[in-house]
């Protein structure tokens, strides 16, 4: 089933193109990588998938046919540490995937603030489910674990 439809996307700021995105879709039980490189706009897609349903933009539409689990970067530990912080978050998420069996996860950077062995319990997590994602990760092997489908932005364009 798809789950995500994006058609002739495209995101600006000023004069500065992100990324332009002719179509792509994410269908049930996918694992997508995000790759690319710093500021390219891999946040900022999650972000737009991550709005209300049949998002309209002023370049382009997101067609939704799910809802969608969005687990932001972390970048305030409120009191805890970044991998504690982490991990509640992560939970939090997949526990809601439990109660709308019809979602798309979205991960940002999961990896960034977990040790080793939080690590090998997230890719246990993410690997014991028939789930739907999209993550944006640096971490190859990590990566290499978790998806089979790897997204790059580069060149303004989505690949």
């Amino acid at each position: 089933m798809e789950l995500i439809k994006i058609i002739n996307f495209k995101i600006s700021f000023g004069n500065r193109d992100l990324f332009n995105i002719p179509e792509l879709n994410i269908n049930t039980n996918e694992k997508i990588g995000l790759i690319g490189n710093n500021g390219v706009g891999k946040t900022t897609l999650l972000k737009a998938i991550d709005q209300n349903n049949n998002l309209n933009v002023t370049h382009g539409k997101i067609v939704k046919n799910c809802s969608t689990i969005f687990v932001p970067q972390l970048l305030d530990y409120g009191g805890i540490s970044g991998g504690e912080r982490e991990r509640q978050a992560i939970d939090k998420a997949i526990y809601n995937l439990k109660r709308e069996p019809n979602s798309l996860l979205l991960l940002d950077e999961p990896t960034s603030n977990l040790d080793i062995n939080q690590q090998k319990w997230l890719i246990n997590i993410l690997n014991a489910r028939d789930i739907s994602l999209l993550v944006v990760s640096h971490d190859r092997d990590f990566l290499n674990s978790v998806v089979n489908t790897i997204w790059c932005i580069k060149d303004k364009k989505v690949t």
